[in-house]
């Protein structure tokens, strides 16, 4: 992808308005101001419990809590709606570093909208740019943009109600079990244990299903092994941190039919562990590997979080990528602060460092 730095202008010895306004956010004493959609503002997705793809404002609360811990000035701007009202009152932000955290509104794509509004009214932002934010919101496309650039992925096929018919009749009785996931969506929405199909008769019953609730379905290759996930921070050339974690399910690591839905998630049956207590270093290593080749195909900036399966024989396949994965203690971020003696505050800073270095090198 194109960087700033790349552009004709700067060999023309000016830089436009908005450049010289990021450069002094990251050359002053300026205020973090996080943005954010929180659960309280959306219906529930589930009946169990109000759950959706927002965290709750409890949260980011917590959250601004601790950046100011650490001496920053921080306050919670609010999301979607507020920077659109900003854009219509021509509002600017000369001092200001938003810190993006939000999934956006309730329209798939929506983990877009806060770098699109961002990138119109031209403030810094700690996060990913808007092409990134809207590739890793495809499941099915970003794993064909990490297979062209050599990393395994699991197969995929991509339905709708009108592709439906067409795809069912290309899935053979070798290619199952497959699993079922919406494709637009986050936070394991739409994926139960009904999703992992072992037959056609299955996958037709269960595809009908999820068709009359989302518009595309990825039917993907199903794997067993080891969730996995890797936390990363920084940019190309100066990565912060790079925590490989597993995910634990009831004291299990190793799934070989199952898979976490969002009941699990919302059920807090699903905690992480240090890798290094169940791989080997050099899958590990691998996997650290992978994910910054997957962080440079992406275009990504500051922060992401990717998905893997690892099998018995140790070999790695991506998932998928979250481009606004969860700043809370309660997810993978408190068991990397624990493993790092770092308060929330301190995993904070890294991201805020990220940003400052990446913008500073516009």
């Amino acid at each position: 992808p194109r960087t700033v730095s790349s552009l004709s202008f700067l060999g023309r010895g000016k830089l436009p308005g908005w450049l010289i306004m990021i450069q002094k956010v990251v050359n002053t004493v300026e205020k973090i101001r996080i943005l954010c959609d929180y659960r309280e503002m959306f219906p529930s997705k589930c009946e169990e419990a109000l759950w959706n793809d927002h965290l709750p404002k409890a949260s980011f609360d917590a959250l601004a809590a601790a950046i100011r811990s650490k001496g920053h000035d921080c306050d919670i701007f609010g999301g979607v709606p507020n920077l659109i009202h900003a854009y219509e009152q021509k509002l600017s932000f000369p001092d200001t570093l938003f810190l993006n955290a939000s999934d956006g509104m309730d329209q798939p794509y929506s983990r877009t909208q806060i770098p699109v509004l961002c990138d119109m009214l031209k403030a810094a932002y700690i996060g990913c740019g808007t092409f990134a934010a809207t590739l890793a919101a495809n499941k099915h496309y970003t794993k064909l943009a990490m297979q062209e650039a050599g990393i395994d992925c699991p197969r995929g096929l991509l339905l709708t109600t009108s592709t439906k018919e067409e795809g069912l009749r290309a899935i053979k009785d070798s290619d199952f079990p497959v699993l079922l996931k919406p494709n637009t969506e986050g936070s394991s929405l739409g994926i139960t244990q009904e999703s992992v199909c072992r037959s056609k008769d299955e996958l037709v019953n269960h595809i009908e299903e999820l068709l009359n609730q989302f518009e595309e379905i990825e039917v993907e290759q199903y794997i067993a092994g080891f969730d996995a996930t890797d936390f990363v921070i920084g940019n190309p050339g100066h990565f912060l941190l790079n925590e490989v974690l597993v995910t634990q399910h009831h004291g299990k690591f190793f799934f070989e039919k199952e898979v976490l839905g969002y009941t699990e998630y919302l059920k807090n049956d699903v905690t992480y562990a240090n890798a290094a207590g169940y791989m080997d270093q050099s899958t590990i290593q691998k996997i650290q590997e992978i994910s910054q080749r997957a962080f440079c195909t992406l275009g990504a900036q500051d922060y992401i979080r990717i998905d893997y399966r690892v099998t018995a024989e140790n070999r790695v396949f991506l998932l998928e990528i979250n481009t606004v994965p969860a700043l809370k203690m309660e997810s993978q971020v408190g068991t990397i602060c624990a493993i790092k003696n770092w308060s929330l505050g301190d995993f904070c800073d890294r991201l805020i460092q990220a940003a400052h270095g990446r913008l500073m090198c516009v």
